[in-house]
């Protein structure tokens, strides 16, 4: 982010999505960063200036772990963020290899800005504390820009024909996917209903000959387990009439219909 001045004009009146979305869905975000040679002075402590780059880091990662690459939105949106005002206030001293937590929180959001409470603590102890705001800006004129909405929705709006219309598609698609998805749980619901009375009527000692009878009596078509029963009872019987099969014949009919069944 580079530190420019913003020249005092009104901006467009749009939505800004970007700060809303980061003060309510990040209320505080915190970056670990360790201490190297390269960030210490000949006194041994951190360099005053690199307390910024620290700040700016933790920034950085804050936009990444909301889905933000700032080459991304260079790109696509057309913008950058930079520097517009800070201020710091140094407390204590960071030494070589300590390990040290940066916080950035957004504690005012405009329409082309928004604003950090930044902090850096070696575990409880507080260190540096700094506010800065953060400019939107045109990526092309560098002038101020008000910070697009990037919501689904409106990206969906701005896109191409071609891009709406397979979005379309994998809607229908989607639609389609899950309607088929419910009409089986609902079928499958259906036919473990019907295996769970027709075992508890099966073991309840009732005679095969009297269940058939109750399963045919039915108004509907039987289905499941039940289509089957009837299938291979139906056959048993019709062998069993003829008086002149044998019974292991008669039983091997009787599975061959049920097979049919399945």
């Amino acid at each position: 982010m580079v530190a420019v001045a913003l020249p005092r004009r009104s901006l467009l009146k749009i939505h800004h999505y970007i700060s809303l979305h980061i003060m309510t869905t990040v209320k505080k975000f915190t970056y670990p960063i360790r201490v190297y040679y390269e960030d210490t002075d000949a006194g041994g402590v951190v360099y005053h200036a690199n307390y910024l780059k620290f700040f700016e880091r933790a920034r950085t990662e804050m936009l990444r772990a909301l889905g933000y690459e700032q080459d991304w939105l260079r790109a696509n949106a057309g913008i950058i963020f930079v520097v517009r005002s800070l201020q710091i206030d140094y407390l204590r001293p960071a030494l070589f290899n300590e390990l040290l937590q940066v916080s950035a929180t957004v504690i005012d959001s405009k329409k082309a800005s928004f604003t950090f409470s930044q902090h850096i603590n070696r575990g409880d102890e507080l260190l540096c504390t700094g506010i800065v705001r953060i400019a939107c800006l045109d990526a092309h004129t560098l002038r101020p820009k008000a910070i697009p909405d990037l919501s689904l929705l409106h990206l969906i709006q701005e896109a191409s024909f071609v891009v709406q219309f397979v979005m379309v598609l994998l809607l229908i698609a989607s639609l389609a996917s899950w309607t088929f998805i419910f009409s089986k749980r609902k079928e499958l619901n259906r036919a473990i209903e019907i295996t769970d009375e027709f075992e508890e009527q099966f073991w309840s000692g009732m005679a095969l000959t009297e269940l058939y009878r109750k399963l045919a009596a039915k108004d509907f078509t039987p289905e499941g387990i039940e289509k089957i029963f009837l299938a291979g009872y139906k056959e048993f019987s019709r062998m069993r009439q003829s008086g002149t099969v044998e019974p292991a014949v008669q039983v091997e009919s009787a599975q061959r219909a049920m097979r049919i069944e399945l």
